[in-house]
């Protein structure tokens, strides 16, 4: 929608100027600037102030800054013009964009609702330049009914913000998901690879605190054949997010407690989260206070947030919820892993112990430093997901001994050591009834690797993955993946079982 050079004025009942509603393919371009607008309803505006957010949903409603009516302007429009679409008029609701609004209560606390393009914006102060300059804001059209994420203006949901300015066709309104890395380490580095590879998304920017990478160009050190990528990586974390990014993907830690900071700092970035972090896959059980936290930051700042991965975040918690969908009744829920983690990464072959001694193996799983995180988090997921009475949750982590001499890449295994680790996770009733078992074998060497699922009820059900989900590779790919979903999510921490995951193809559209 545009406007003469007044702010203030947003209908004009003397034609000086033009109101133009248009968005994407579907959109409706007719021009009301020859018709008095009958049966205005209670007067009422809202306020959005967007300021790049691709989801409107996505947007932090915040009573300090933002105030919203109740009921909002309605245009009757029957005798608009018989253009094209005239109909798909009817019944508009328009949202008014103000250069101050501070300091007006809002009616309500909307926390938990999806955040639509109903609900107004919060604009905080670091959209302002030093020298009190606006950068590209956007203002809204609404209709009675929901949006369309990708769509325009349609009868849908999620209404994608669209820049006001210079409009004429459907290209100027697409644009690239714009996206950081934070955590340039092996997955990272996987992850930024393979988001170069998608038409959709655009890396903007890059941390990391190795000061062997800081300065670097990102496309080097993640070993991209198209280097360099222009793209260099910074330390300096709070001025990289201030690029306004539409989604972070952050892989720096397995353990939630230490990246607490990094994930507030990011969703007060006012951009979506989509982390590595195993214990952020669900972490309600074992950290319920964090949780809520993050869950509250989130909602504040009008952003969703995800921990996910291949494991957690998909073979032994997702795919099993999902392949529950053909059930009837679940009495008993199983999944296996077997992995040759002779294939993967030297810091993944450390991580589980491979070469140690069974004794050091011991010492170092006692200290937490030795095992495969996220276990408990998976069976948890599972038990709610499929509403199983479990009261308590499990854990043993024991060493794989080898049998016979491996050699990797990186290292050797001799007969007697250690060859990676052999845990087991139990969700079990408040009488001791096992209702969850996920064990996972991840050891160099491993025979005949495989996923496997097994469902018991009615009727039982299994699932077999010969080799089983491909590591690495699989990870890089569910994080990716997830980009679409967690920019129509609503705002909040979310979960992998939340979301619905498909295939984000290179030649995807932005």
């Amino acid at each position: 929608m545009q406007a003469g050079s007044g702010t203030e004025d947003f209908i004009d009942f003397f034609c000086k100027h033009k109101i133009v509603i248009a968005d994407a393919a579907d959109a409706v371009g007719v021009e009301v600037n020859d018709h008095f607008v009958p049966d205005i309803e209670p007067l009422g505006v809202m306020v959005h102030g967007f300021g790049g957010q691709r989801d409107a949903r996505h947007v932090a409603k915040r009573g300090d800054e933002v105030f919203a009516c109740e009921f909002a302007v309605e245009l009757a429009v029957h005798d608009v013009p018989p253009l094209c679409f005239a109909q798909e008029l009817l019944h508009l609701r328009i949202g008014k964009f103000f250069r101050g609004h501070d300091g007006i209560p809002l009616g309500s606390d909307n926390r938990g609702k999806k955040h639509y393009a109903a609900q107004a914006a919060r604009q905080q102060q670091r959209r302002f330049s030093s020298k009190g300059l606006y950068r590209a804001y956007w203002f809204f059209i609404e209709r009675a009914q929901e949006f369309d994420y990708r769509r325009g203006f349609l009868c849908r949901k999620n209404a994608r913000c669209a820049p006001v300015r210079n409009r004429k066709t459907e290209n100027d309104v697409k644009k690239k998901i714009r996206t950081i890395q934070y955590g340039v380490g092996p997955i990272g580095a996987s992850v930024a690879r393979l988001m170069r590879e998608k038409q959709a998304i655009e890396i903007i920017g890059a941390i990391d605190t190795d000061p062997a990478k800081i300065g670097r160009d990102l496309g080097e050190i993640a070993g991209a054949t198209d280097a360099p990528w222009g793209v260099k990586i910074s330390s300096q974390a709070k001025d990289v997010l201030e690029q306004a990014a539409d989604v972070v993907i952050h892989s720096t830690s397995s353990f939630l407690p230490k990246v607490m900071d990094q994930l507030l700092m990011c969703l007060e970035a006012e951009s979506c989260v989509v982390s590595t972090c195993e214990e952020l896959s669900y972490p309600f059980r074992t950290y319920p206070e964090l949780s809520a936290n993050l869950d509250a930051a989130a909602k504040d700042w009008g952003v969703a947030l995800v921990g996910t991965g291949v494991n957690p975040g998909f073979v032994m918690d997702k795919l099993v919820v999902t392949l529950a969908a053909v059930s009837q009744r679940i009495e008993h829920a199983k999944a296996m892993r077997v992995v040759d983690a002779a294939k993967r990464r030297l810091s993944l072959q450390k991580k589980i112990g491979a070469g140690m001694t069974v004794e050091e193996f011991r010492g170092q799983a006692a200290a937490g430093v030795i095992k495969h995180v996220g276990l408990p988090e998976s069976v948890a997921m599972v038990a709610d997901s499929l509403n199983l009475p479990v009261e308590q949750i499990t854990e043993t982590i024991e060493p794989k001994i080898a049998t016979e001499r491996v050699r990797t890449e990186y290292l050797t295994v001799e007969p007697g050591q250690a060859a990676g680790v052999h845990q087991i996770a139990r969700g079990t009733s408040k009488d001791g009834k096992e209702l969850v078992y996920l064990e996972l074998q991840l050891y160099v060497g491993a025979k005949d690797p495989a996923d496997t699922i097994s469902l018991t009820g009615q009727p039982n059900i299994s699932l077999v993955i010969p080799g089983g989900s491909p590591g690495d590779i699989a990870t890089a790919s569910v994080i990716v993946n997830s980009i679409p979903a967690i920019l129509d999510a609503p705002a909040g921490l979310r979960t992998s079982r939340d979301l619905p995951i498909g295939f984000l193809s290179p030649n995807a559209k932005p």
